[in-house]
Protein backbone atom coordinates (compact mmCIF):
# COMPACT_ATOMS: atom_id res chain seq x y z
CA UNK A 1 0.00 0.00 0.00
CA UNK A 2 1.22 3.48 -0.88
CA UNK A 3 2.12 5.78 2.01
CA UNK A 4 1.67 9.53 1.74
CA UNK A 5 4.30 11.67 3.46
CA UNK A 6 3.72 15.40 3.88
CA UNK A 7 6.46 17.74 5.14
CA UNK A 8 5.36 20.95 6.83
CA UNK A 9 8.06 23.63 6.62
CA UNK A 10 6.69 26.58 8.61
CA UNK A 11 4.36 27.08 11.56
CA UNK A 12 2.08 29.34 9.50
CA UNK A 13 1.06 26.56 7.10
CA UNK A 14 0.41 23.90 9.75
CA UNK A 15 -3.31 24.59 10.06
CA UNK A 16 -4.20 24.97 6.33
CA UNK A 17 -2.14 21.94 5.28
CA UNK A 18 -3.66 19.69 7.93
CA UNK A 19 -7.17 20.95 7.20
CA UNK A 20 -6.66 20.09 3.53
CA UNK A 21 -5.46 16.61 4.49
CA UNK A 22 -8.45 16.22 6.79
CA UNK A 23 -10.81 17.02 3.91
CA UNK A 24 -8.95 14.57 1.64
CA UNK A 25 -9.55 11.73 4.11
CA UNK A 26 -13.30 12.30 4.28
CA UNK A 27 -16.09 11.65 1.77
CA UNK A 28 -16.67 8.96 -0.88
CA UNK A 29 -13.43 9.72 -2.75
CA UNK A 30 -11.30 9.89 0.36
CA UNK A 31 -7.62 9.02 0.45
CA UNK A 32 -7.21 5.74 2.36
CA UNK A 33 -3.44 5.19 2.45
CA UNK A 34 -1.40 5.69 5.66
CA UNK A 35 -0.26 9.28 6.17
CA UNK A 36 3.02 10.46 7.66
CA UNK A 37 3.14 14.14 8.58
CA UNK A 38 6.68 15.46 9.10
CA UNK A 39 7.97 18.73 10.56
CA UNK A 40 11.39 19.89 11.70
CA UNK A 41 10.46 20.92 15.22
CA UNK A 42 13.97 20.85 16.77
CA UNK A 43 16.45 23.67 16.21
CA UNK A 44 19.47 22.37 14.31
CA UNK A 45 22.96 23.15 15.55
CA UNK A 46 25.32 25.46 13.70
CA UNK A 47 24.92 28.69 11.78
CA UNK A 48 22.30 29.36 9.17
CA UNK A 49 19.66 26.96 10.44
CA UNK A 50 16.10 27.39 9.22
CA UNK A 51 13.43 28.32 11.71
CA UNK A 52 11.84 25.24 13.34
CA UNK A 53 8.12 24.56 13.25
CA UNK A 54 6.47 25.25 16.62
CA UNK A 55 5.98 21.80 18.12
CA UNK A 56 2.88 22.65 20.17
CA UNK A 57 0.47 23.75 17.38
CA UNK A 58 1.91 21.08 15.06
CA UNK A 59 1.27 18.18 17.43
CA UNK A 60 -2.06 19.51 18.69
CA UNK A 61 -3.43 20.21 15.18
CA UNK A 62 -2.24 16.87 13.83
CA UNK A 63 -3.73 15.05 16.80
CA UNK A 64 -7.10 16.77 16.41
CA UNK A 65 -7.43 16.60 12.60
CA UNK A 66 -5.47 13.44 11.76
CA UNK A 67 -5.43 11.33 14.94
CA UNK A 68 -4.56 8.11 13.07
CA UNK A 69 -1.61 9.57 11.17
CA UNK A 70 2.03 8.90 12.03
CA UNK A 71 3.84 12.04 13.15
CA UNK A 72 7.49 12.49 12.23
CA UNK A 73 9.75 15.01 14.00
CA UNK A 74 13.21 16.12 12.90
CA UNK A 75 15.87 18.81 13.02
CA UNK A 76 16.20 21.96 10.95
CA UNK A 77 19.02 21.84 8.39
CA UNK A 78 22.32 23.26 9.62
CA UNK A 79 24.93 25.06 7.54
CA UNK A 80 27.06 21.91 7.76
CA UNK A 81 24.43 19.86 5.96
CA UNK A 82 24.10 22.63 3.38
CA UNK A 83 27.82 22.49 2.67
CA UNK A 84 28.87 25.26 5.04
CA UNK A 85 31.52 23.15 6.72
CA UNK A 86 30.36 23.66 10.31
CA UNK A 87 31.72 20.34 11.61
CA UNK A 88 30.77 21.20 15.23
CA UNK A 89 27.05 21.14 14.40
CA UNK A 90 25.81 18.05 16.23
CA UNK A 91 22.08 17.65 16.77
CA UNK A 92 21.64 15.96 20.14
CA UNK A 93 18.25 15.60 21.77
CA UNK A 94 18.78 16.67 25.38
CA UNK A 95 16.70 15.65 28.38
CA UNK A 96 14.81 18.95 28.53
CA UNK A 97 13.61 18.51 24.94
CA UNK A 98 12.75 14.85 25.49
CA UNK A 99 10.75 15.55 28.67
CA UNK A 100 8.94 18.46 27.02
CA UNK A 101 7.96 16.26 24.08
CA UNK A 102 6.72 13.41 26.28
CA UNK A 103 4.71 15.74 28.51
CA UNK A 104 2.94 17.17 25.47
CA UNK A 105 2.19 13.73 24.00
CA UNK A 106 0.85 12.43 27.32
CA UNK A 107 -1.36 15.51 27.73
CA UNK A 108 -2.93 14.74 24.34
CA UNK A 109 -3.31 11.06 25.34
CA UNK A 110 -1.78 10.15 22.02
CA UNK A 111 -1.34 6.43 21.30
CA UNK A 112 -0.31 6.53 17.63
CA UNK A 113 3.40 6.12 16.78
CA UNK A 114 5.88 8.98 16.69
CA UNK A 115 8.92 8.97 14.39
CA UNK A 116 12.03 10.84 15.55
CA UNK A 117 14.67 11.57 12.92
CA UNK A 118 17.98 11.74 14.79
CA UNK A 119 21.65 12.02 13.97
CA UNK A 120 23.84 9.15 15.11
CA UNK A 121 25.16 10.39 18.45
CA UNK A 122 22.54 11.06 21.07
CA UNK A 123 22.25 10.59 24.85
CA UNK A 124 18.59 9.68 25.32
CA UNK A 125 17.77 7.24 22.52
CA UNK A 126 17.69 4.10 24.66
CA UNK A 127 15.28 5.65 27.14
CA UNK A 128 12.92 6.84 24.40
CA UNK A 129 12.94 3.44 22.69
CA UNK A 130 11.57 1.80 25.83
CA UNK A 131 8.44 3.96 26.08
CA UNK A 132 5.19 2.13 25.30
CA UNK A 133 2.66 4.97 25.17
CA UNK A 134 2.93 6.43 22.67
CA UNK A 135 5.39 4.11 20.89
CA UNK A 136 8.39 6.07 19.65
CA UNK A 137 10.34 4.96 16.59
CA UNK A 138 13.80 6.30 15.84
CA UNK A 139 15.13 6.85 12.35
CA UNK A 140 18.90 7.29 12.68
CA UNK A 141 20.59 9.10 9.82
CA UNK A 142 24.31 9.15 9.12
CA UNK A 143 26.52 10.04 6.19
CA UNK A 144 30.25 10.12 5.52
CA UNK A 145 30.57 13.64 6.94
CA UNK A 146 29.19 12.73 10.38
CA UNK A 147 31.55 12.63 13.35
CA UNK A 148 30.65 10.49 16.39
CA UNK A 149 32.66 11.28 19.50
CA UNK A 150 32.16 7.83 21.09
CA UNK A 151 31.42 4.31 19.87
CA UNK A 152 29.47 3.47 23.03
CA UNK A 153 26.06 4.72 21.78
CA UNK A 154 26.47 2.74 18.56
CA UNK A 155 27.35 -0.43 20.46
CA UNK A 156 24.31 -0.07 22.70
CA UNK A 157 22.04 0.61 19.72
CA UNK A 158 23.40 -2.46 17.92
CA UNK A 159 22.59 -4.56 21.00
CA UNK A 160 19.08 -3.13 21.16
CA UNK A 161 18.51 -4.40 17.62
CA UNK A 162 19.65 -7.87 18.66
CA UNK A 163 17.55 -7.99 21.83
CA UNK A 164 14.35 -7.10 19.96
CA UNK A 165 13.60 -10.63 18.71
CA UNK A 166 10.13 -9.73 17.49
CA UNK A 167 10.61 -7.83 14.22
CA UNK A 168 7.18 -6.21 14.53
CA UNK A 169 8.26 -4.59 17.79
CA UNK A 170 11.53 -3.15 16.51
CA UNK A 171 11.55 0.62 16.72
CA UNK A 172 15.06 1.39 15.50
CA UNK A 173 15.53 2.17 11.80
CA UNK A 174 18.79 3.18 10.09
CA UNK A 175 19.16 5.54 7.13
CA UNK A 176 22.94 5.32 6.67
CA UNK A 177 25.58 5.61 4.01
CA UNK A 178 27.71 2.51 3.33
CA UNK A 179 30.57 3.47 5.69
CA UNK A 180 28.26 3.82 8.69
CA UNK A 181 26.29 0.74 7.66
CA UNK A 182 29.47 -1.34 7.77
CA UNK A 183 30.36 0.09 11.17
CA UNK A 184 26.98 -0.84 12.62
CA UNK A 185 27.27 -4.34 11.13
CA UNK A 186 30.61 -4.77 12.88
CA UNK A 187 29.07 -3.94 16.27
CA UNK A 188 26.17 -6.32 15.60
CA UNK A 189 28.58 -9.12 14.69
CA UNK A 190 30.63 -8.54 17.85
CA UNK A 191 27.54 -8.59 20.04
CA UNK A 192 26.17 -11.77 18.45
CA UNK A 193 29.46 -13.59 18.80
CA UNK A 194 30.05 -12.41 22.37
CA UNK A 195 33.30 -10.81 21.23
CA UNK A 196 32.45 -7.70 23.19
CA UNK A 197 32.36 -9.49 26.54
CA UNK A 198 35.66 -7.95 27.60
CA UNK A 199 34.07 -4.54 27.35
CA UNK A 200 33.48 -3.29 30.91
CA UNK A 201 30.31 -1.45 29.89
CA UNK A 202 28.88 -4.60 28.31
CA UNK A 203 29.47 -6.60 31.50
CA UNK A 204 27.76 -3.89 33.54
CA UNK A 205 24.72 -3.94 31.27
CA UNK A 206 24.51 -7.72 31.42
CA UNK A 207 24.42 -7.63 35.23
CA UNK A 208 22.03 -4.65 35.36
CA UNK A 209 19.21 -4.76 32.83
CA UNK A 210 18.00 -1.32 33.86
CA UNK A 211 14.68 -0.27 35.35
CA UNK A 212 12.47 -3.37 35.79
CA UNK A 213 9.19 -1.56 35.09
CA UNK A 214 7.13 -4.61 34.15
CA UNK A 215 8.31 -7.01 36.85
CA UNK A 216 8.78 -5.04 40.08
CA UNK A 217 7.00 -1.69 39.89
CA UNK A 218 3.44 -0.55 39.28
CA UNK A 219 2.66 2.98 38.11
CA UNK A 220 -0.36 4.66 39.75
CA UNK A 221 -1.83 7.85 38.25
CA UNK A 222 -4.11 10.19 40.22
CA UNK A 223 -6.05 13.33 39.25
CA UNK A 224 -3.80 16.38 39.33
CA UNK A 225 -3.51 17.99 42.75
CA UNK A 226 -2.44 21.30 41.22
CA UNK A 227 -5.28 23.87 40.93
CA UNK A 228 -3.41 25.75 38.18
CA UNK A 229 -3.29 22.64 36.02
CA UNK A 230 -7.00 22.18 36.40
CA UNK A 231 -7.74 25.74 35.25
CA UNK A 232 -5.34 25.73 32.30
CA UNK A 233 -5.35 23.92 28.98
CA UNK A 234 -1.57 24.15 28.71
CA UNK A 235 -0.07 20.68 28.17
CA UNK A 236 3.01 21.73 30.11
CA UNK A 237 1.03 22.01 33.34
CA UNK A 238 -0.07 18.41 33.03
CA UNK A 239 1.41 15.65 35.16
CA UNK A 240 2.57 12.17 34.35
CA UNK A 241 5.10 9.44 34.98
CA UNK A 242 6.74 7.93 31.90
CA UNK A 243 8.20 4.43 32.28
CA UNK A 244 10.98 2.95 30.20
CA UNK A 245 13.38 0.06 30.89
CA UNK A 246 16.08 2.72 31.24
CA UNK A 247 14.28 4.70 33.94
CA UNK A 248 11.08 6.44 34.99
CA UNK A 249 10.56 10.16 34.42
CA UNK A 250 8.27 12.18 36.70
CA UNK A 251 7.02 15.17 34.69
CA UNK A 252 4.97 18.20 35.69
CA UNK A 253 3.07 18.53 38.94
CA UNK A 254 3.02 15.53 41.31
CA UNK A 255 0.20 13.13 40.45
CA UNK A 256 1.86 9.70 40.13
CA UNK A 257 3.28 7.02 42.40
CA UNK A 258 5.54 4.11 41.56
CA UNK A 259 4.52 1.23 43.82
CA UNK A 260 6.83 -1.68 44.57
CA UNK A 261 5.31 -5.11 43.85
CA UNK A 262 6.07 -7.39 46.78
CA UNK A 263 5.00 -10.36 44.73
CA UNK A 264 8.45 -10.01 43.14
CA UNK A 265 10.32 -9.34 46.39
CA UNK A 266 14.04 -10.09 46.11
CA UNK A 267 14.92 -12.62 48.79
CA UNK A 268 18.60 -11.66 48.57
CA UNK A 269 17.76 -8.41 50.34
CA UNK A 270 16.71 -10.40 53.43
CA UNK A 271 19.77 -12.58 53.88
CA UNK A 272 21.32 -10.26 56.48
CA UNK A 273 18.08 -9.45 58.28
CA UNK A 274 17.51 -10.21 61.95
CA UNK A 275 14.99 -12.95 62.86
CA UNK A 276 12.39 -10.36 63.87
CA UNK A 277 12.57 -7.80 61.07
CA UNK A 278 13.02 -7.89 57.31
CA UNK A 279 15.42 -5.40 55.79
CA UNK A 280 14.62 -3.59 52.56
CA UNK A 281 17.08 -1.77 50.33
CA UNK A 282 16.03 0.80 47.73
CA UNK A 283 18.72 2.36 45.58
CA UNK A 284 19.01 4.35 42.38
CA UNK A 285 20.30 7.41 40.59
CA UNK A 286 18.49 10.72 40.04
CA UNK A 287 18.84 13.36 37.36
CA UNK A 288 16.92 16.62 37.92
CA UNK A 289 15.88 18.60 34.84
CA UNK A 290 14.74 22.20 35.22
CA UNK A 291 12.36 23.38 32.52
CA UNK A 292 14.16 25.53 29.98
CA UNK A 293 12.34 28.78 30.78
CA UNK A 294 12.52 28.35 34.56
CA UNK A 295 14.71 30.72 36.56
CA UNK A 296 16.36 29.42 39.71
CA UNK A 297 14.85 32.13 41.90
CA UNK A 298 11.29 31.23 40.84
CA UNK A 299 11.58 27.74 42.37
CA UNK A 300 10.21 28.14 45.89
CA UNK A 301 12.19 26.23 48.57
CA UNK A 302 9.09 25.69 50.70
CA UNK A 303 7.61 23.53 47.94
CA UNK A 304 10.40 20.99 48.48
CA UNK A 305 10.80 20.01 44.83
CA UNK A 306 12.42 16.61 44.49
CA UNK A 307 11.94 12.86 44.84
CA UNK A 308 10.20 11.30 47.83
CA UNK A 309 10.15 7.64 48.86
CA UNK A 310 7.20 6.61 51.04
CA UNK A 311 7.46 3.70 53.49
CA UNK A 312 3.97 2.89 54.76
CA UNK A 313 1.78 0.20 56.35
CA UNK A 314 -1.51 1.15 54.67
CA UNK A 315 -2.85 -1.26 52.06
CA UNK A 316 -1.89 0.15 48.62
CA UNK A 317 -5.40 -0.29 47.17
CA UNK A 318 -6.67 2.35 49.60
CA UNK A 319 -4.32 5.06 48.32
CA UNK A 320 -6.30 7.94 46.81
CA UNK A 321 -3.63 10.59 46.16
CA UNK A 322 0.06 10.85 45.20
CA UNK A 323 0.84 11.87 48.80
CA UNK A 324 0.88 9.01 51.29
CA UNK A 325 -0.22 10.05 54.81
CA UNK A 326 0.97 8.33 57.98
CA UNK A 327 4.21 7.24 56.37
CA UNK A 328 7.96 7.54 56.71
CA UNK A 329 9.18 9.88 53.99
CA UNK A 330 12.68 9.95 52.52
CA UNK A 331 13.30 13.12 50.50
CA UNK A 332 16.06 14.13 48.08
CA UNK A 333 15.67 17.68 46.79
CA UNK A 334 16.93 19.10 43.51
CA UNK A 335 18.90 21.63 45.61
CA UNK A 336 20.72 18.95 47.63
CA UNK A 337 18.43 18.89 50.68
CA UNK A 338 18.13 15.42 52.19
CA UNK A 339 15.70 14.38 54.93
CA UNK A 340 13.95 11.51 56.67
CA UNK A 341 10.62 12.28 58.34
CA UNK A 342 8.27 10.36 60.65
CA UNK A 343 4.82 11.36 59.40
CA UNK A 344 2.88 8.73 61.37
CA UNK A 345 3.76 9.74 64.94
CA UNK A 346 0.56 11.66 65.61
CA UNK A 347 -1.53 8.69 64.59
CA UNK A 348 0.05 6.29 67.04
CA UNK A 349 0.80 8.82 69.79
CA UNK A 350 4.55 8.12 70.01
CA UNK A 351 5.88 11.58 69.16
CA UNK A 352 7.63 11.88 72.53
CA UNK A 353 9.65 8.70 71.93
CA UNK A 354 10.82 9.24 68.34
CA UNK A 355 12.49 12.12 66.54
CA UNK A 356 10.31 13.71 63.87
CA UNK A 357 13.04 14.19 61.28
CA UNK A 358 16.70 13.95 60.35
CA UNK A 359 18.13 16.32 57.74
CA UNK A 360 21.33 17.03 55.83
CA UNK A 361 22.53 19.22 52.97
CA UNK A 362 24.58 18.41 49.86
CA UNK A 363 25.94 20.85 47.26
CA UNK A 364 23.61 21.65 44.37
CA UNK A 365 24.00 19.08 41.58
CA UNK A 366 22.02 17.89 38.57
CA UNK A 367 22.53 14.27 39.61
CA UNK A 368 22.52 12.28 42.85
CA UNK A 369 22.88 8.62 43.79
CA UNK A 370 21.22 7.11 46.85
CA UNK A 371 20.74 4.01 48.99
CA UNK A 372 17.82 3.72 51.43
CA UNK A 373 17.83 0.90 53.99
CA UNK A 374 14.68 0.11 55.99
CA UNK A 375 15.53 -2.12 58.97
CA UNK A 376 12.01 -2.11 60.39
CA UNK A 377 13.01 -0.18 63.52
CA UNK A 378 15.37 2.30 61.84
CA UNK A 379 15.66 3.86 58.39
CA UNK A 380 19.07 4.87 57.01
CA UNK A 381 19.82 6.78 53.82
CA UNK A 382 23.09 7.61 52.10
CA UNK A 383 23.08 10.19 49.28
CA UNK A 384 25.94 11.45 47.13
CA UNK A 385 26.47 13.84 44.24
CA UNK A 386 27.29 12.58 40.76
CA UNK A 387 28.91 14.72 38.10
CA UNK A 388 26.76 15.07 35.00
CA UNK A 389 25.39 17.51 32.47
CA UNK A 390 21.89 17.62 31.03
CA UNK A 391 23.24 18.00 27.50
CA UNK A 392 26.26 15.68 27.56
CA UNK A 393 26.53 11.94 27.44
CA UNK A 394 27.12 9.81 30.51
CA UNK A 395 29.86 7.28 30.79
CA UNK A 396 27.59 4.43 31.89
CA UNK A 397 30.53 2.45 33.26
CA UNK A 398 31.85 5.07 35.69
CA UNK A 399 28.49 6.91 35.99
CA UNK A 400 30.42 10.17 35.60
CA UNK A 401 30.59 12.70 32.78
CA UNK A 402 33.02 11.99 29.96
CA UNK A 403 35.34 14.90 30.73
CA UNK A 404 39.05 14.12 30.73
CA UNK A 405 40.05 17.71 31.49
CA UNK A 406 38.34 18.10 34.86
CA UNK A 407 40.24 16.05 37.44
CA UNK A 408 39.24 18.25 40.38
CA UNK A 409 35.64 17.16 40.82
CA UNK A 410 35.00 15.13 43.98
CA UNK A 411 31.73 13.44 44.92
CA UNK A 412 30.16 14.72 48.16
CA UNK A 413 28.29 12.29 50.44
CA UNK A 414 25.95 12.54 53.39
CA UNK A 415 24.16 10.09 55.68
CA UNK A 416 20.94 10.40 57.70
CA UNK A 417 19.11 7.93 59.92
CA UNK A 418 15.90 7.89 61.91
CA UNK A 419 14.48 5.46 64.46
CA UNK A 420 10.92 4.51 63.56
CA UNK A 421 7.95 2.72 65.16
CA UNK A 422 7.88 -1.00 64.45
CA UNK A 423 4.98 -2.49 62.54
CA UNK A 424 2.99 -4.66 64.96
CA UNK A 425 2.66 -7.50 62.44
CA UNK A 426 6.37 -7.23 61.56
CA UNK A 427 5.62 -7.19 57.85
CA UNK A 428 7.72 -5.23 55.39
CA UNK A 429 6.53 -1.70 54.84
CA UNK A 430 5.10 -0.91 51.42
CA UNK A 431 7.33 1.20 49.18
CA UNK A 432 6.25 3.95 46.79
CA UNK A 433 8.30 6.50 44.86
CA UNK A 434 6.83 9.86 43.93
CA UNK A 435 7.48 13.49 43.21
CA UNK A 436 7.31 16.44 45.59
CA UNK A 437 7.06 20.14 44.81
CA UNK A 438 5.86 21.92 41.67
CA UNK A 439 6.00 21.46 37.92
CA UNK A 440 9.16 23.50 37.37
CA UNK A 441 11.41 20.53 38.16
CA UNK A 442 11.25 17.13 36.43
CA UNK A 443 13.45 14.18 37.27
CA UNK A 444 14.53 10.82 35.90
CA UNK A 445 15.10 7.90 38.28
CA UNK A 446 17.49 5.33 36.82
CA UNK A 447 18.83 1.99 38.07
CA UNK A 448 15.93 2.02 40.55
CA UNK A 449 15.66 -1.26 42.42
Amino acid sequence: MTTLKISVRTTEVVSPVLQHLYAATRGPNRFNAPIIVHANTFQGAGLGSEKPVDIVPFLESAHQLLPESILSLGWTTSSFEKGGGDWTAFNKLDWQQAFRLLQLLRAMERIEPILLNMRLNDAVLEWLLGIDSPPIYLVLRGDVSDVVDSDSPLRRLARIGIEEKNVKKRRLLFDLDESWRNRIRRFVALSKSGGDDNDEEFRRQQSNKGFPSSSHWLSLQFPSSNPAAGRSSSPFLSSTAVLSPKGVAFLGWPNALLLYDFGKFDEEKEENASPKFKKQLVEGRLMFVTKRQTKQKTILPQRKSGMVIYLFDQEPEFLNSPRVPNSIQAFIGYDGRVSLENKNLNKIGLSEFYAKSSTAQLPLSNCYGFKLLDKGWRVEMEVWTEECSLNDEFNETTKFLNNEDDKRWISQRTFVQLDTPVNSNKKCRNIAVGKSGDGAIDFLARDLR
